[in-house]
């Protein structure tokens, strides 16, 4: 893959929202030129700011006739009033226990995001985690076709007549997290999903005694095996939910 500027770093926060947290308020104008207002990240790293700076002098050398010459005490006061700002830095930020640290949510809904990379699947990777009353996690799951089978045995198709498509032969995340789970009682247990389940799954969550359902998404709310899957969760009086946290990925 490609670079990210994106990548999420820290407690559900992305690396450019904790450097937006980091970034200082104050603005310098340099004695030199017309120069405008300079603004500088006090990151804690010594590099950065000597970048901001020397971008500041070669911005104005190039839109000026003459050759600048920045004088080199003020640079140095310059410098010295910003590592005196009272921004916090990032490294101070990551510090506080309770900025950097996940929610219960953030947690599980990531490692079910986490486990639907194991899927095979190339349309559509799903994942499930399965945690108990006391928020341990005890069993995982992803889509995936049967254990030990040959995937070029099957079609990995969407489309055309259901007997030629992926779906009869595909096990889904959730029923897999049931299936890998070594616990047998499992009421009140809750489902961490990243799609909300269908028909087929949700009677084996409820049947197992699951108490709560918090999915990512639900792109296939108007598709009659949701809807059916929504009549039955609402019948058994399970508690379903949409998350909305980060994902970390």
């Amino acid at each position: 893959m490609g670079e990210r500027n994106d990548m999420p770093s820290w407690g559900g926060y992305t690396l450019s929202e904790i450097e937006s947290k980091s970034k200082c308020e104050c603005s310098y104008t340099p004695n030199f030129s017309s120069n405008p207002d300079c603004h500088y990240e006090t990151d804690g790293l010594g590099n950065v700011i000597s970048n901001n700076f020397k971008n500041a002098i070669d911005s104005e050398k190039s839109n000026s006739s003459t050759e600048i010459q920045p004088n080199t005490d003020t640079l140095n006061s310059l410098s010295s009033m910003v590592m005196k700002c009272e921004c916090p830095t990032v490294e101070e930020l990551v510090k506080d226990r309770d900025y950097c640290r996940l929610s219960w949510d953030e947690y599980f809904m990531n490692i079910a995001a986490l486990t639907s990379f194991r899927s095979k699947d190339k349309n559509t990777k799903v994942g499930a985690c399965l945690v108990d009353s006391h928020n341990r996690i005890i069993g995982c799951g992803y889509n995936g076709f049967i254990k030990g089978s040959n995937i070029d045995d099957f079609p990995d198709s969407r489309d055309g007549e259901w007997i030629n498509s992926k779906y009869p032969y595909v096990v889904h995340a959730e029923a897999n997290a049931l299936l890998n789970t070594t616990v047998f009682d499992l009421a009140n247990s809750k489902m961490y999903c990243t799609l909300f389940p269908c028909n087929e799954c949700a009677k084996l969550l409820i049947q197992k005694g699951i108490s709560e359902i918090i999915y990512l998404s639900d792109k296939h709310h108007d598709d009659p095996p949701y809807i059916a899957s929504r009549k039955l969760l609402s019948s058994a009086n399970v508690i379903t939910r949409q998350y909305e946290g980060d994902i970390l990925l």
